[in-house]
């Protein structure tokens, strides 16, 4: 959460029209921790969407998710809020 506060980007057209909203971003995380198949599920508009998207792209790596001591592909849905 540190990653994306630091990157996310408000996009102008949302700030000028006053819009506020939750964005969430479908993603996978590979088991070797890399980030896959990242797509945006709700979205307010006026970019904010895409800002998100963009900002799960880039992220770097994540700690995979474990199943009886496997390492396994998670599906995890990233609430992203603006304000």
């Amino acid at each position: 959460f540190a990653y994306i506060s630091k990157h996310l980007v408000y996009p102008s057209s949302a700030k000028k029209a006053g819009k506020k909203g939750q964005v969430v971003i479908q993603f996978v995380v590979q088991r070797d921790g890399t980030i896959s198949n990242s797509k945006i599920i709700r979205d307010p508009g006026h970019e904010m969407g895409e800002a998100a998207l963009q900002v799960v792209k880039n992220m770097p790596t994540w700690i995979p998710g474990k199943q009886r001591g496997r390492t396994v592909d998670v599906l995890y849905n990233l609430p992203i809020n603006f304000k």
